[in-house]
């Protein structure tokens, strides 16, 4: 393995790694609001209940009316206006980061593919080393022929080695090709 391959498989792992503790986290947020949420209410209604012991006071039907309505309509726009917005929030949060966390990882990978395109060839390429990767990759001699803006009958001389002068750059560019084709593959 070459140090771009370690570094694509440690993007990936990291970019996997990132992706399930967000989701980990959501799946935590969301269930401490809830959890918090129910609690709270619990407590309100409680201390309210116990206030009303406390004070020793008999409660008419009226008033005990007029407390659970307004218990009710607090726990009604509790739940429907305070922690979805809360939550929403948070997810929107989430998924910037993520956007983020996407356009670095597509600068790193432009940043490899220049790297790759921009590295040094290898001077000793042999014919046999690119035949094999040929024979490893799948492709076909009308695919390299249309990669490589060449006849067919041409690309066999390029494969096989036998043109009056070797194009060294022509010669790592198929490898190159033919290793992302069975990076892909695999």
């Amino acid at each position: 393995m070459d140090n771009t391959e370690l570094m694509r498989m440690e993007i990936r792992k990291q970019v996997d790694e990132i992706r399930m503790g967000i989701q980990q986290n959501v799946i935590m947020q969301i269930k401490k609001a809830m959890t918090d949420n129910q609690e709270f209410m619990r407590k309100a209604s409680m201390e309210a209940i116990n206030r009303t012991i406390n004070e020793g006071k008999e409660l008419s039907l009226g008033v005990l009316t007029k407390k659970y309505l307004e218990l009710e309509s607090k726990v009604i726009e509790i739940q429907h206006h305070s922690n979805p917005y809360v939550l929403s929030e948070h997810v929107r949060n989430v998924e910037n980061r993520v956007e983020q966390h996407g356009q670095d990882i597509n600068t790193l990978k432009n940043k490899i593919r220049k790297v790759e395109n921009t590295r040094l060839m290898d001077a000793e390429i042999s014919a046999e080393e690119v035949k094999k990767l040929y024979a490893l990759s799948g492709c076909t001699h009308t695919e390299m022929a249309k990669y490589l803006n060449i006849d067919k009958s041409r690309f066999y001389q390029v494969l096989n080695g036998n043109e009056t002068k070797p194009d060294l750059k022509r010669l790592n560019d198929l490898k190159r090709y033919f290793e992302e084709k069975i990076d892909a593959s695999t």
